[in-house]
């Protein structure tokens, strides 16, 4: 069904998200994410799929934070020093900034970083993802998230799914067709009270058109594997520290989680 009206009463009727019931100097936001590691030629069964646990604290300005990283692999929970540490004193960029709580000024937010003609529907469903990545959003700006997409054409809704960790919510669904003239639908997942955010993803809908050959044999195959990303937004509330909830290897739900892997 059309995903106007479907947003457009759920924004006004917006329930509470720990985002709006918890206090602290900072903003916390858990994600993991399924995806392939695209090192080397791709094998017999194309490449490996992997997941990762970021942790991020971060005050409203972003002046200061942490970021922990991690990766789960069928042996154990693994350190990604890499991608971890902490910082004072930083400017963030302008998306980091509290977020507008009107659509039409949301919109020109989401769209800072993209480019020129990066403007259309899937634009803004892909900066809505990203926001998620920063931000504890609170209801207001949930609202005009809400208001936002309701104004994309040819957003659909689909209720009565779930996400990789059974958590029941609303499928808002984008068909269109890129650049390379790949048919794919990007994918939102939200509660269906509060809004939040659940996960995101892309799919291929149809056969990958032929593409320029100096991109390589094995180009239709990256597309394909870049598109198997999956991001579940497990919590997004605000902490008192950076060291509340306990971090990376150390927190009690990735013990559980190393044995539900497998996608949907």
């Amino acid at each position: 069904m059309p995903a106007g009206p479907v947003l457009t009463r759920l924004a006004a009727t917006l329930t509470d998200a720990p985002a709006d019931t918890t206090r602290g100097g900072y903003q916390y936001v858990e994600r993991r994410t399924w995806y392939r590691d695209l090192i080397g030629p791709p094998g017999p069964t194309g490449w490996p799929e992997r997941i990762r646990v970021d942790q991020l604290w971060r005050t409203d300005d972003a002046a200061k934070g942490r970021l922990v990283s991690v990766h789960l692999e069928t042996h154990g929970c693994i350190p990604d020093d890499g991608e971890s540490g902490s910082w004072a004193g930083r400017t963030g960029d302008r998306f980091d900034q509290p977020p507008p709580r009107q659509p039409d000024a949301l919109r020109t937010h989401l769209l800072i970083a993209g480019g020129p003609g990066e403007n259309r529907p899937q634009d803004i469903v892909g900066g809505i993802a990203m926001l998620y990545e920063r931000h504890a959003l609170t209801r207001p700006v949930r609202a005009a998230v809400l208001r936002l997409l309701a104004q994309q054409p040819g957003l659909l809704a689909q209720a009565g799914v779930t996400d990789r960790i059974q958590r029941p919510g609303t499928d808002l669904i984008l068909p269109y067709t890129d650049r390379s003239g790949v048919p794919r639908r990007d994918i939102l997942t939200i509660d269906a009270r509060s809004g939040v955010l659940l996960a995101a993803r892309s799919v291929i809908t149809g056969p990958i058109p032929p593409q320029d050959p100096r991109l390589g044999p094995d180009f239709p195959t990256l597309i394909v594997a870049e598109a198997a990303n999956y991001r579940l937004y497990v919590d997004s509330r605000r902490t008192p520290n950076a060291h509340t909830p306990a971090a990376g290897c150390q927190q009690p739900t990735l013990r559980s989680t190393q044995s539900n892997t497998s996608p949907r």
